[in-house]
């Protein structure tokens, strides 16, 4: 059961990024963030940028078919809530806090382009230049607010919150990606079906809800021995390739060795008057030579 992929449009300014991952907001990575979204687009469609939401089966209304493709972002389509309750996210307000502050510059351009506008249908009358200035203040207002749309979608996956119960017990706080990555090997997913996807709108609405307090599992040293696991496999697979190591130079010596020895039976047996017995024993090489002269 592959978990919902989809898109959504935001009504609340409460989501909460706190639950599943206490990790601060680092303000110098969400300007590298924004200077991203100017050099490279915000790429909201893309798989690896998707937003995580943990929900309840029963918060996500029925007959919706998300089937689009993180190939074709046009396919992606909104999911549909039965409430207006808060989201909660397993990850992604870094993205979400660029996004929100990246949008908040094209609405301030918004309203000045807007206010200039105003302005100039208000007077009496005008001149030729400030015509031409109108003209061209609603062309800008218009490709901003046509930007503004683009810019409030987010691709989202959509987590069952009964399922990501039992995963969040494996995993320490503040490890958003290794969670999120679990949740994935996990397919703790919401409903039937396998690559749907959709969409949320993550626009300029969008905040961080203070985090919850962590539960007394939480605190203190890894609550569960899953993250040491990995660890323990790496070990033992270095122990299996010392070993077969060990076993393949141990079968490199004993092949030259018994090249050494055919070298030098045949050497031998060139010899006149001299018969050779060479013995050859599994772990090691013995050699033994009988000479006798012939009468």
């Amino acid at each position: 059961m592959a978990p919902r992929k989809g898109k959504k449009k935001a009504t609340k300014d409460d989501d909460d990024f706190g639950t599943y991952n206490d990790r601060l907001k680092n303000n110098t990575h969400v300007n590298k963030m924004i200077a991203s979204f100017e050099k490279n687009g915000i790429q909201w469609g893309t798989q690896t940028n998707a937003l995580p939401i943990v929900i309840e089966r029963s918060r996500i209304s029925p007959g919706q078919t998300l089937e689009g493709s993180w190939t074709d972002s046009t396919t992606l389509k909104e999911v549909k809530f039965r409430d207006q309750e808060p989201l909660i996210f397993a990850s992604g307000q870094h993205r979400v806090a660029a996004l929100k502050k990246y949008t908040k510059r094209f609405s301030d351009e918004a309203e000045e382009l807007q206010a200039r506008l105003t302005h100039l249908e208000g007077e009496e009358s005008i001149t030729k230049e400030e015509a031409e200035e109108h003209a061209d203040l609603r062309i800008r207002l218009g490709d901003i607010k046509g930007h503004l749309t683009k810019t409030g979608m987010w691709g989202v996956v959509l987590y069952d919150k009964v399922k990501v119960k039992v995963v969040a017990l494996s995993h320490q706080p503040r490890a958003d990606t290794q969670f999120v990555r679990a949740l994935s090997k996990t397919h703790a997913g919401l409903p039937k079906g396998d690559g749907m996807s959709a969409k949320v709108h993550r626009g300029s609405q969008v905040k961080s809800k203070s985090r919850e307090p962590k539960s007394e599992q939480s605190k203190g040293k890894p609550r569960d021995v899953t993250i040491d696991e990995p660890k323990v496999k790496e070990s033992r697979r270095s122990r299996n390739q010392t070993k077969v190591k060990v076993e393949r130079d141990e079968n490199r010596r004993m092949r030259e060795a018994k090249e050494t020895v055919k070298l030098k039976a045949k050497r031998w047996n060139d010899e006149p008057n001299v018969k050779v017995k060479v013995k050859v024993k599994e772990r090691g090489m013995e050699e033994s030579r009988d000479k006798i002269m012939k009468e």
